[in-house]
């Protein structure tokens, strides 16, 4: 459980929405933006939060190597989404460009 306050997120829904989240803004970055370096500013941003997270979970100690891990844990799911969200949008500019490339001749 995450607790924020008096409330409390499970952390699997917590999980779920951020991924869900990164996926959608991915998305629209890979669909709507041309410039490559802003379409990977993300995947890039979590991968070096990730890597540095993980050295910072291994050389801490205490109990703040467990809140570093569950955040570098995040920030790989995050990773996944956005890799998922190139994919979906890879696939789609596979297909969409076939039927595109049809309709013009």
């Amino acid at each position: 459980m995450i607790h924020i306050g008096n409330f409390a997120i499970p952390t699997e829904v917590f999980m779920i929405c951020t991924c869900i989240i990164m996926f959608a803004v991915q998305l629209v970055l890979c669909t709507y933006v041309k410039n490559l370096l802003i379409r990977l500013a993300p995947v890039i941003q979590f991968s070096l939060s990730a890597v540095t997270l993980f050295i910072a979970a291994r050389s801490a100690m205490d109990w703040d190597a467990l809140g570093y891990l569950f955040f570098a844990i995040v920030a790989v799911f995050c990773d996944a989404a956005c890799g998922l969200a190139w994919a979906f949008f890879g696939i789609i500019r596979f297909f969409g460009r076939d039927k595109s490339e049809g309709k013009q001749k």
